[in-house]
Parts: structure tokens; C-alpha cells; sequence
């Protein structure tokens, strides 16, 4: 069995836990029976998050993520690929992780657990992109004047004139 473990290094088994799946600085994956461990970065931590680091674990012969967090496009494929997912819990580094794997002590997540996590995003105003829950917050100063789009004041999006200089 190999589980990967989503974590801020490379540390083998001192490595701490990551708090996301998909925006984790490292996967270390580590075989319960004889604990030998691999690490690599996750390359898909600034571009696309979840989905693009679960095609990259695809590859891997990955058995179970085991995290704190993960988003419901990630745990969606993880679920269609047979990949189990648990709850990291309280565990600390990855050694505490190996320790409540090999007890039994760590549950599967669920999707309704999934659904929950996005609700927590939105309660810190940390919406994802394309989920259209309206968490816009309106900030801008609406230069336009009703000119460029006839869309008036509070209008935020950028044109480009001829010259090819930005303006509001």
C-alpha cells in the first residue's frame, strides 16, 4: 500500500502536514508495511491546485491521500481513480500520520465532509474561482463613468486602447 501525504517539505518522516491537499509545497508518500518514504514537489501547487495534483498522483500507484483538507474537484477524482482519502486530523508531521494509519484511527473522507470544506472557504472569504458564489467584494473606485461599456460607476474590468496602454 502507498499513501500519500501532502506536506510543507521534504523531511521524510518530520515532514509537516500540509493544511490542503491541492496547495501543499510537497507530496511525501510513504509504504505503511516497510516505511519507505519519497517526496517530490508538487508542481501544480500554483496552477490549478487539486485537479492537476491528482492527475500527477495518477501516475504514481497511490492507495490513499491521507489530509487535512481537499476540495470537492480533487476528491471527486481521487473517489473515481480508487483512491482512498482519510482525515489527517490532529497528526502533526508525517510520522504522526503513519502512526494513526497503522492504529486504524484515521476516517475516510466523505463528500458531504467535502461540501463542508467549501462552505468553510467561504465563510473566510476565500471563495474558489468558478463556483459562483457571489463573494465579490466590490472594492473598486469605477472610473469609467459610464463610458467605456455603459456599465457607469463601479465598473472593474480593464480595456485597451489602440496604443495598447491600459486604461480604467
Amino acid at each position: 500500500m502507498l499513501l500519500c501525504i501532502p506536506t510543507r517539505t521534504a523531511e521524510g518522516l518530520d515532514a509537516r502536514v500540509d493544511a490542503h491537499f491541492g496547495r501543499a509545497h510537497h507530496f511525501t508518500f510513504i509504504d505503511p508495511v516497510d516505511e519507505k518514504i519519497d517526496s517530490y514537489e508538487n508542481s501544480a501547487r500554483d496552477s490549478g491546485g487539486g485537479g492537476r495534483a491528482v492527475t500527477e498522483l495518477l501516475g504514481r500507484a497511490v492507495d490513499a491521500v491521507v489530509c487535512r483538507e481537499v476540495g470537492a474537484g480533487a476528491h471527486r477524482r481521487l473517489h473515481d481513480a480508487g483512491i482512498a482519502i482519510y482525515r489527517s486530523g490532529a497528526a502533526k508531521t508525517v510520522s504522526d500520520v503513519l502512526a494513526a494509519f497503522t492504529a486504524g484511527k484515521l476516517q475516510e473522507l466523505t463528500a458531504s465532509e467535502v461540501s463542508s470544506h467549501s462552505r468553510s472557504h467561504q465563510a473566510e472569504g476565500q471563495a474558489h474561482v468558478g463556483q459562483g458564489q457571489g463573494l465579490g467584494r466590490g472594492h473598486g473606485r469605477g472610473t469609467g463613468q459610464g463610458r467605456c461599456c455603459g456599465r457607469g460607476e463601479g465598473h472593474h474590468h480593464r480595456h485597451r486602447n489602440v496604443v495598447g496602454k491600459s486604461q480604467g
